[in-house]
């Protein structure tokens, strides 16, 4: 799944150790390891105690980004798309339907 992530992912063809790395969460080796505990995400909003999105509403805005680029990257083929994010096809139309996201072929 990560692999397929990534070449969905991928803008240059390539799938490089840092892209790897990056996606399984594996520490960098330009960088020395952090001083202490990392309990979050970088790339994780912030929490807000205000109310902002909800976890259910930001996975679905990542999922709904990652079929789109995955659409984008396969001009459409959804075949390929599905098998670059590693899910059938079936998955990725119910996905399509329930982002808005066009049926084209």
């Amino acid at each position: 799944n990560t692999i397929a992530r990534l070449a969905a992912l991928s803008t240059g063809g390539t799938i490089t150790l840092a892209d790897y790395q990056a996606a399984c969460g594996a520490p960098s080796t330009d960088s020395p390891p952090p001083a202490e505990a990392d309990v979050g995400d970088e790339h994780a909003p912030p929490l807000d105690a205000r109310g902002g999105p909800s976890l259910k509403e930001q996975v679905e805005a990542f999922e709904r980004g990652l079929v789109s680029r995955a659409l984008e990257g396969t001009g459409g083929n959804q075949s390929e798309a599905a098998r670059r994010l590693g899910v059938s096809r079936v998955t990725l139309i119910d996905k399509m339907k329930k982002y808005h996201l066009g049926t084209k072929r």
